[in-house]
């Protein structure tokens, strides 16, 4: 049991370092403490317990990447791997929060 729970939180840390690359990679350049665009800032945000006041923007986040308008065609995209990935996080993180995505 003890196994199964240390496995379980090694999971969770590295699944938030890589949510951390990954915004940090493709996104904050556009969206981050220096440059806002469309208001949009996300360096700053949560990783980990999704505070209330970051459902929306998460839920944004969430909904460009499945678009796959975000990050922009002329811009450097995360793998699909990553991508998936990312989505998979947003949505349980968002679960964990009390709130939905429609996963398609």
């Amino acid at each position: 049991m003890a196994l199964l729970l240390l496995v379980g939180r090694l999971g969770a840390a590295s699944d938030e370092q890589f949510v951390r690359e990954v915004l940090r990679a493709n996104c904050v350049r556009c969206h981050g403490e220096k440059k806002a665009k469309a208001d949009v800032t996300l360096h700053a945000l949560s990783i980990g317990r999704m505070p209330a006041n970051e459902v929306l923007t998460w839920k944004k986040v969430y909904e460009e990447l499945e678009n796959g308008t975000m990050p922009p065609e002329d811009e450097e995209q995360p793998t699909a791997a990553d991508r998936q990935r990312l989505m998979t996080w947003i949505r349980t993180s968002l679960h964990a929060a009390g709130e939905y995505v429609d996963p398609f």
